[in-house]
C-alpha cells in the first residue's frame, strides 16, 4: 500500500538522521 511506502521511506530517513548524529 501507499502507506507502507511512504512509512518506509520516512524510517529509512529517521534512521539516516540518526546514524549522522551518533556518529562522531
Amino acid at each position: 500500500t501507499r502507506y507502507a511506502k511512504r512509512a518506509s521511506l520516512y524510517r529509512a530517513s529517521l534512521v539516516l538522521i540518526a546514524a549522522v548524529i551518533w556518529l562522531p
